[in-house]
């Protein structure tokens, strides 16, 4: 093998290494999008989980009232 095939097999390696990290790069920017998807989408369930929670804590002050009233 004379250093013209070494060097085009070496620049083919590089090539298909190049193209591993490109579609490397991009799985993980589209994890990362996915993440940061899922967090937002927690995000407001905890919102509603809390409004959830206080009316549910105003519920039973009433409903107490209610009863001291009765």
């Amino acid at each position: 093998m004379n250093n013209e095939e070494k060097i085009a097999e070496q620049k083919l390696a590089i090539e298909i290494w190049d193209r591993d990290i490109y579609q490397k790069k991009r799985v993980s920017m589209d994890v990362v999008m996915e993440q940061q998807t899922t967090l937002t989408r927690i995000t407001k369930v905890e919102s509603l989980i809390q409004v959830r929670e206080e009316r549910i804590i105003e519920l039973e002050q009433e409903f107490q009232d209610a009863e001291v009233e009765y």
